[in-house]
């Protein structure tokens, strides 16, 4: 099923979201979704999630094996934590970051 995964996004982003990609090691094809934490979201394609309806928090997919043929069951957990960008234009200024996610670009300083 390959390795825990993690990634951080923003609210409002994450339309194409790869759930699949974001398992570590190298996870074999044919295995099952689930939405551990109800979220809603369509894992009809993990390859192609669109995250960007839900709301600030952590939630977590789960990508499982049965057991089958004297091999045990197997599973990985994909854990995605979505902020919210900060509620002003002047708190985001203030403190440099647009949202605290990770991979995304922050506003180093500005011009005086």
């Amino acid at each position: 099923a390959g390795e825990n995964g993690a990634m951080a996004i923003c609210t409002g982003t994450g339309a194409a979201t790869d759930l699949f990609g974001a398992l570590g090691g190298t996870p074999d094809n044919g295995g099952t979704w689930n939405d551990d934490d109800s979220s809603g979201a369509d894992l009809t394609d993990p390859t192609d999630v669109d995250l960007s309806a839900l709301s600030a928090g952590t939630y977590n997919f789960t990508y499982a094996f049965a057991a089958s043929g004297g091999c045990p069951a197997d599973s990985a957990t994909v854990t995605v934590a979505i902020t919210a960008p900060e509620d002003t234009l002047f708190d985001a200024l203030s403190d440099g970051n647009v949202c605290v996610a990770a991979d995304l670009p922050t506003i180093a300083s500005l011009p005086t």
